[in-house]
């Protein structure tokens, strides 16, 4: 690890946006700094899920294509959760139907269906196979909430 100097950038907060910046980064050859005023496993993304689709982003084909390449980005740190802590998930995607999902994600999609009346009771919606993941530490190598391998980790307490 680092000291508080000679850093190329210095990434602020230790959630999933932060970490994500720093492995990001670190994996580009940058040298981070990760500044966090709590331990990785006491902040709201230690226990906070996502959902994974390209909601309402453009351009469209840009979009689906990044939306496929981060599901497998997701698969493969879902695959190792002891080391991850990233876990995928069912979920519902409430107010699509199935013919609003699209083959481009149908097809990367096993098992997506329609939801029933009471999984999702306030309309149509797809179930199975539209995932959501829940991660403790997207970082890469980390598990359970250590220090990430690339860069210097300073609690700001």
């Amino acid at each position: 690890m680092g000291s508080e100097q000679g850093f190329d950038v210095r990434v602020i907060g230790g959630g999933v946006a932060g970490l994500t910046t720093a492995v990001v980064l670190a994996g580009r050859g940058a040298r981070v700094g990760l500044w966090t005023r709590d331990p990785v496993e006491r902040t709201t993304s230690a226990v906070a899920g996502a959902l994974w689709w390209p909601y309402r982003i453009e351009p469209v084909a840009s979009a689906r294509a990044w939306a496929l390449r981060s599901l497998d980005v997701y698969e493969r740190l879902a695959a190792r959760p002891e080391v991850t802590g990233v876990r995928m998930v069912e979920g519902v995607l409430g107010g699509t139907t199935l013919d609003e999902v699209g083959a481009w994600a149908a097809a990367r999609l096993p098992g997506l269906r329609a939801s029933s009346a009471e999984e999702y009771p306030w309309g149509p919606g797809c179930g199975r196979g539209c995932r959501s993941s829940t991660c403790r530490s997207i970082c890469p190598g980390c598990g359970g909430g250590s220090r990430p391998r690339a860069g210097w980790w300073r609690s700001a307490r």
